[in-house]
């Protein structure tokens, strides 16, 4: 890649992508490859993700029937796609990254629209280098928020060193990338980190020639405008439920300072000590890209940090930037690049690449799978799993047209009470979550139901890895589970088949399951 930048030249426009269509090509590559490789779930985030927006297209009702603390949008932009899929009978993965390809590809097309002018082999190189971070880095994570938002940034942040340059923009093409990365960032509160850090570097730059009514900011603005009302008017239950169950719960548990010390750092350093490097070497000032870019990375950096679980996929968005904060300095700066930067930076450019490689622990196995005690069920069947992760949750139940009976699709709370075993409010919590599961399991009776049990040692106090006797302790789940008999012992589950009916239940009292 080195070899093929060169310094550019200056002007305000070039034809996208006109030159070479490299990168174009590249993108349908990867694609194909993609539809041959995913020929099961996609990761368990991004599965429940498509199950509940399956069950809010029935009818379930969002923070009401669905106990859930992520914000609306994710699931809403999931429902066209699972509509899409069931019209066209197929499962919602090929869907999915299709959409996902065809949204890389209109992002690389506005950075191309962008770019200073250069080389045509330099721009080419570029440009696949950004469809390679958009499509290969993330594809263990494909249409996570993460992604998604990346997705969305890198034109703006584009768009943002051409405001620094002062070059003419388009006012359509500002507004739709101002549209684009406003429903990034709406995606977490997180996010909008960077666009405030990025305004704040265009007015210290330009000063007096700062414009605040640009087209990208009355997108951003009336995007997140519009997506408030919408929260507002159709799930106002996200700010009196999910919220305080997010404070209560949720941010109880989390990775320790140590924990997060670890592989995203270590890239994140030696990727901004290449940058130093360069800018070193060639005594060129921070250029506009380059450093729009690191201030990218820097925001996502942070949005990574206040999450303060040490996810991998929380940190696609940083890794993303500055990887491509590196190849934009090799991009403007080409030939004067140093020795040191030739020697590191192509290790450097393929090293966030190899995410798509890693092996994680939602990754379904042999002993994680609970596929084999769904099996006898049929469309419309309903089933109740007891789990505290999605890995074990989502992947095996996504597409298979099931009904989930209780209103909680994974415990994540009990980790929570783990962690904080004496905490009143969590305990109060995961109690509430046993009983309304019981009278979910009255209302819409479980053919099936998996207690996913990682450590059924008599010794084992976690609830995390166990959390079938924190259930069956409580005497109304009690009551339910002795309606049903032990019909299936897996590697990390056992499974319950009903024996006897249940109780009938008033229906005032029952959700509406989707």
């Amino acid at each position: 890649m080195l070899a093929l930048l060169r310094k550019p030249r200056t002007a305000a426009w070039s034809p996208p992508l006109a030159v070479d269509h490299a990168p174009a090509l590249l993108i349908l590559a990867i694609t194909l490859f993609l539809l041959a490789w995913f020929t099961g779930p996609l990761c368990p985030d991004v599965s429940g993700q498509f199950w509940n927006a399956h069950a809010m297209r029935r009818g379930a009702r969002l923070y009401v029937d669905i106990v859930e603390i992520n914000p609306p949008l994710w699931f809403w932009m999931a429902m066209p796609v699972d509509r899409l899929a069931e019209l066209l009978g197929v499962r919602t993965q090929p869907v999915t990254i299709m959409v996902i390809a065809a949204t890389v590809l209109g992002a690389v097309y506005a950075v191309g629209r962008l770019l200073p002018d250069a080389s045509s082999r330099a721009r080419a190189a570029f440009l696949a280098y950004v469809a390679a971070i958009l499509l290969i880095m993330p594809a263990r994570q494909l249409e996570q928020r993460e992604h998604l938002v990346l997705i969305g940034a890198v034109p703006y942040l584009v768009l943002a060193a051409a405001r620094r340059q002062q070059r003419d923009v388009r006012p359509m093409l500002a507004l739709l990338i101002g549209v684009g990365a406003g429903l990034g960032f709406a995606l977490k509160p997180y996010f909008l980190a960077v666009p405030a850090s990025v305004e704040l570097w265009l007015i210290v730059a330009l000063r007096r020639a700062w414009r605040p009514g640009r087209p990208e900011i009355a997108a951003l603005c009336m995007t997140g405008a519009a997506y408030a009302a919408a929260v507002l008017i159709f799930t106002p239950q996200y700010l009196s439920s999910a919220i305080p169950l997010l404070l209560t719960a949720y941010n109880g548990f989390g990775a320790t300072f140590m924990q997060t010390i670890g592989l995203l750092p270590l890239i994140w350093l030696c990727i901004l000590l290449g940058i130093i490097e360069q800018w070193r070497a060639s005594r060129w000032p921070p250029a506009p890209l380059t450093t729009a870019l690191l201030i990218g990375a820097g925001g996502f950096a942070l949005a990574w940090a206040l999450q303060h679980k040490g996810w991998l996929y929380q940190g696609l968005p940083a890794s993303g930037c500055g990887a491509l904060a590196l190849a934009a300095i090799l991009f403007e700066t080409g030939p004067s690049a140093s020795r040191l930067v030739r020697l590191f930076a192509p290790a450097l450019l393929v090293w966030p690449l190899s995410f798509a490689i890693v092996d994680t622990e939602t990754t379904i196995t042999p002993n994680n799978d609970i596929a084999p005690a769904l099996a006898e069920l049929q469309a419309g069947d309903a089933f109740g799993l007891v789990s505290t992760a999605g890995a074990t949750t989502w992947p095996s139940t996504v597409d298979r047209d099931l009904r989930l009976s209780s209103r909680y699709g994974q415990y994540w709370m009990l980790r929570a009470l783990d962690q904080r075993p004496n905490d009143p409010a969590i305990r109060a919590l995961a109690q509430r979550a046993v009983e309304e599961t019981a009278l979910d399991y009255r209302c819409l009776p479980p053919k099936v139901i998996i207690f996913v049990r990682l450590d059924r040692s008599p010794s084992n106090t976690e609830i995390t890895t166990d959390p079938y006797r924190f259930f069956a302790h409580d005497p109304s789940f009690a009551a339910v589970l002795g309606r049903y008999r032990l019909w299936r012992i897996g590697p990390a589950y056992d499974a319950y088949r009903q024996a006897l009916p249940l109780d009938p239940i008033d229906a005032s009292l029952c959700r509406r399951p989707g």
